[in-house]
């Protein structure tokens, strides 16, 4: 029995090695038959390419050809027009070189008619597209009194219109950094008036406009003198008086202040 069971042994170890090497026999047949389908498919796509490039190079070489051909005919052409041309032109020579004559002298009148017409269409174009300007001043300061410098000042602002836009110039400018639109006037005494003139200019013309200014600022009064009459007692009232002048001439009023004691009445004004 011992015997019998290791001869069974043996047989299944041989049979399962024949399934093994079977199985590895068949696995190298697939390998083989994917390679073959590769390089044919390889194979394939390269031919196709190729006919595609012939098919290219055969179509621009017909191409080529055509164009060389009606370039040869059309030479052929020419050739033969400028031939029966010449035949003409020496069959009537006279008649030719007259007409030539009068083409030339009608085509230089139409040249210089059309030279004419586009010189007037191009300064009429200029003057539609050029407007004339208008100007208006008005003071957008003033009058303002400079103690510092005794002037009554006013400050002038020029609105302009016009294509281009102009260019303005002042008659009289007392300040600086201003603008080129704007000017001031400084006027030194209650008497003196200015009439200030600003024109705007541009391509298509010129605007003029004036404005007159006078002396409208009110200068502070000047006190010159504060009087205390009488000894100073304490608990004693005192008369005190003051003197002060206006350069305007205007009606002065008071309001008086002390730094000790106090005053009866602030707003008295004095005789």
């Amino acid at each position: 029995m011992a015997n019998n069971n290791s001869t069974d042994k043996q047989g299944g170890i041989k049979n399962n090695n024949l399934n093994k090497t079977e199985e590895e026999d068949e696995k190298k047949k697939n390998k083989k038959i994917f390679i073959v389908i590769g390089v044919a498919v390889g194979v394939v796509i390269i031919i196709i390419i190729l006919i595609l490039l012939l098919f290219t190079f055969c179509r621009r070489g017909s191409a080529g050809e055509t164009e060389a051909t009606g370039v040869e005919m059309t030479e052929v052409m020419e050739g033969s027009e400028e031939t029966e041309t010449l035949e003409d032109t020496s069959g009537a020579s006279g008649e030719t070189s007259s007409e030539t004559e009068e083409s030339t002298e009608e085509t230089t009148a139409e040249e210089t008619t059309g030279e004419e017409e586009t010189t007037e269409t191009e300064e009429t174009t200029a003057d539609e597209e050029a407007i004339a300007p208008t100007i208006t001043l008005a003071t957008y300061m003033g009058p303002v009194y400079s103690s510092a410098d005794g002037v009554c000042y006013y400050r002038v602002q020029a609105n302009v219109t016009g294509t281009p836009a102009p260019t303005i110039v002042w008659s009289r400018n007392d300040g600086s950094g201003l603008g080129p639109n704007r000017a001031q006037v400084n006027l030194h005494s209650p008497s003196e008036t200015y009439t200030l003139t600003a024109t705007a200019t541009n391509s298509a013309g010129s605007d003029t406009e004036s404005i007159t200014l006078s002396w409208g600022c009110n200068r502070p009064p000047t006190v010159h003198e504060i009087t205390l009459m009488g000894d100073h007692i304490a608990g004693v009232d005192y008369t005190v008086s003051a003197y002060a002048t206006d350069p305007d001439g205007d009606t002065l009023t008071y309001q008086w202040s002390a730094s000790g004691g106090s005053i009866a009445n602030p707003n008295i004004n004095p005789k």
